[in-house]
């Protein structure tokens, strides 16, 4: 995944939150200044630098950096990983990745 250089006008929407759990779609979940959104390839327990979004009602933030790993991230083993939407959870621990399956369906 490549990193995103901060516009100069954008550094105020900048912050720093810690991922709590994933959604469904397999997206880090985290709360920054009392709202929640939702981080593509992050994982819980991961201190993270985030993009919020120019506007209000979007949730879905860019993810700057990935300040603390969780102890269930991988090497995502795929070239195309952070640009082809196929892969969001390779960089999942297999063992976090059944979890993450089985509570989805319970």
């Amino acid at each position: 995944m490549r990193s995103v250089e901060p516009n100069p006008r954008e550094v105020e929407h900048d912050g720093i939150c810690q991922v709590t759990s994933i959604d469904k779609r397999g997206r880090g979940v985290c709360t920054f200044d009392q709202q929640i959104y939702r981080v593509p390839y992050t994982l819980p327990g991961e201190a993270i630098r985030i993009r919020r979004p120019q506007y209000p009602h979007e949730r879905e933030v860019t993810l700057l950096e990935v300040l603390g790993h969780s102890k269930h991230r991988q090497a995502p083993g795929c070239n195309f990983y952070g640009k082809c939407p196929g892969c969001t959870l390779r960089h999942l621990t297999e063992s976090f990745e059944l979890h993450h399956k089985v509570n989805q369906l319970r």
